[in-house]
């Protein structure tokens, strides 16, 4: 990361991320999904199911 706007770089993640972490990107085949919290194990995997 070598941005000169670290706003830039949140932008290209997801633009309604606020910057804040924890923060998970969600990649299945062609879906995206951008979730800003905590989970556990099994809530990691519940969310990614739902692809």
């Amino acid at each position: 990361m070598n941005e000169g706007s670290p706003q830039e770089f949140i932008d290209r993640i997801d633009p309604s991320w606020s910057g804040s972490i924890p923060a998970t990107l969600f990649i299945k085949n062609d879906k995206r999904k951008f979730v800003e919290s905590e989970f556990t194990y099994e809530q990691l995997l519940t969310e990614y199911k739902k692809l």
